[in-house]
This record gives C-alpha cells, sequence and structure tokens, in this order.
C-alpha cells in the first residue's frame, strides 16, 4: 500500500502529463511500451518466481513466450495467480530497473516528439506503475500512459474480450501515435496496419524470426537497444522533416 506522501506525489506526476494533452501539438507521437522497453519485467519477474517456487530455474534468456504458462507450465488461470502475488512482492515494488539508455533516449528527442506510454499492464497495478515510472522519468518526458488491462484474473489472455481492455491498436489510435517501440512480434505485425512505422524492441528470446526477419511487414523495424532506436528516430525526424516541404508519404521507415 501506498504512502500518502507516495500517492500524492505520483498524483502530481501523472497529472502533469494529463495537463500536456492533446497529444499532437504540432510534435508527432510516439508510442512507447512499458515492460523490456523501459523496465526490466522479465527478469525480475524469474527472481521471484525462482526463489517463491523453485523449479523450473528461469533466466531471461531462456523466457521463450510471453503467454507465461507456456514457460513455467499450468493454465493461463494459474500463471495470472502467481503473476498477481509477484505484483505483490518486493521484486515487483522495489527491484525493477529500468532499461539501459531509455532516458537518456527519450530525453534527447523530447523536442521533437511527444512520448506516450502504450502498456498491456492491467488496471490494478496503474498506481504502482506511475510510482516506478515517477522514480525512473522525470515529469514531462512521458504526455500519458494508457493501459491496456490485459491479462486479467477474469479474463487471462489479452485475445479474451471485455469492456475494459483495449488493444496496442486502439491504445496507439487514441494517441494519435505515428509509431510504436515494442517488444512484441504480434503487437509489432498488428499495430504496422495502422501506423507509419514500428520499432520491434530488443534481442529477447520470446522476439526471434529467421535470420533474414522474414514475416515482418516492410514497415517494421528492429532495434535491439535504445541507441539503435535512436538512430530510427534520428531519422524519422529527418524524414518528417522533409515531408512537411516536398509532401512526400511517411509509410515504412
Amino acid at each position: 500500500m501506498l504512502r500518502v506522501d507516495e500517492m500524492s506525489s505520483h498524483i502530481e506526476y501523472y497529472e502533469e502529463m494529463r495537463r500536456a494533452r492533446p497529444y499532437y501539438r504540432g510534435k508527432p507521437t510516439i508510442a512507447v511500451d512499458c515492460d523490456e522497453v523501459l523496465a526490466q519485467f522479465v527478469p525480475a519477474l524469474c527472481e521471484f518466481h525462482n526463489a517463491t517456487y523453485g523449479t523450473p530455474a528461469l533466466s531471461a534468456r531462456t523466457f521463450h513466450s510471453y503467454k507465461f504458462c507456456e514457460v513455467w507450465g499450468g493454465t493461463n488461470e494459474e500463471s495470472m495467480e502467481k503473476v498477481f502475488a509477484f505484483f505483490k512482492s518486493p521484486y515487483f515494488l522495489d527491484n525493477l530497473k529500468p532499461i539501459d539508455g531509455a532516458l537518456n533516449v527519450l530525453s534527447s528527442f523530447r523536442d521533437s516528439f511527444d512520448f506516450v506510454i502504450v502498456t498491456s499492464r492491467q488496471h490494478s497495478i496503474q498506481d504502482q506503475t506511475l510510482k516506478w515510472l515517477r522514480a525512473n522519468f522525470p515529469p514531462g518526458i512521458f504526455k500519458d500512459v494508457l493501459f491496456g488491462n490485459h491479462w486479467t484474473r477474469d479474463a487471462p489472455g489479452p485475445e479474451i474480450a471485455t469492456s475494459n481492455k483495449r488493444s496496442k491498436q486502439e491504445m496507439c489510435r487514441a494517441a494519435n501515435a505515428v509509431l510504436l517501440i515494442d517488444d512484441s512480434v504480434k503487437y509489432a505485425r498488428q499495430c504496422s496496419t495502422v501506423l507509419d512505422g514500428v520499432v520491434l524492441f530488443g534481442n529477447y528470446a520470446w522476439n526471434q524470426l529467421s535470420e533474414d526477419e522474414s514475416g515482418l511487414p516492410e514497415n517494421v523495424t528492429r532495434a535491439n537497444s535504445w541507441s539503435e532506436v535512436a538512430r530510427v528516430l534520428s531519422d524519422m525526424r529527418t524524414r518528417l522533416a522533409r515531408s512537411q516541404t516536398e509532401a512526400q508519404p511517411l509509410r515504412g521507415w
């Protein structure tokens, strides 16, 4: 449970983002995933699982699927109970580390783009998420945080539609985004149909493809680190500036 001073401070952080709306004030909006793009969620989850359940011993390198029951066994419902136990543990509340380079790159491009977080995280951990963001990213980096509310107890799977869930596509549209940075191959493919481009982030076990990246749409670019994302954003900024004078289409980075 958050202390009163913690609750007040993270509400102020959230309200500052809200006051920054509308998203698009002459700057394009970039949608940014949270887990594995900003936060090292899987490493912390593996530490919790290994300390709590022992076997099978897990690591981020062998975490081959983001459908967790495919990694440690059991059902989606059983996986949800493990994950919600993780949410209450110090491994999630205190030990979640940021991804290297994220803050520096986002800070470097904040004058050129608006950044909005679009996360599959559940509404039930909204407070903890905002607290973590406030601790690791100064106010002004993100214009808003949108929650998809996937993987809930009552609907354990993003493919199970409920009235309080939003897909990545829907969140990107709501943010008026032109580009998404996400570690999921599935979301990269889905969102490539509604965005100018997608950056498939990270060299993770769960987002591997064939050596030639066959199967990815042409407007999806892989970036294994935030330094590689910086090159994509730099190119995007140049092409946007050129398009404003030449009226050229932007699709496909």
